[in-house]
């Protein structure tokens, strides 16, 4: 059996060298509920040579400021949704364009 999910440091070097890229899949910023603001995330992920996908509850104000920053680090734009129900669901986009889409037809309006 083939183990596909390996519990250590991921050996940076060697990803990149594959052509690949490790990403942080769940980022908070300053616009829900993390101090951190965007311009520190993206430094981290530049530092760390990582992705990351920035990921508010219900808002996109961090994405969007990546976006203004016009960085070189790979930024995935995404959103924790909060459900009426009480679970949260994790959303990504291939775009910001898609991202601000989703949020004014979808989120916005229907924020409590």
């Amino acid at each position: 059996m083939t183990q596909s999910i390996i519990f250590e440091r991921p050996d940076m070097a060697s990803i990149a060298a594959s052509g690949m890229m490790c990403a942080d899949m769940h980022f908070h910023t300053h616009y829900s509920d993390s101090y951190t603001r965007t311009e520190d995330v993206i430094r981290l992920a530049l530092r760390k040579g990582a992705g990351v996908a920035i990921t508010d509850h219900n808002q996109i104000g961090g994405v969007l400021d990546a976006v203004e920053m016009k960085s070189e680090a790979l930024i995935v734009p995404g959103m924790e949704v909060s459900t009426s129900d009480g679970p949260h669901i994790l959303t990504y986009f291939y775009s910001w364009r898609d991202l601000k889409s989703f949020w004014d037809n979808n989120i916005k309006d229907n924020i409590r």
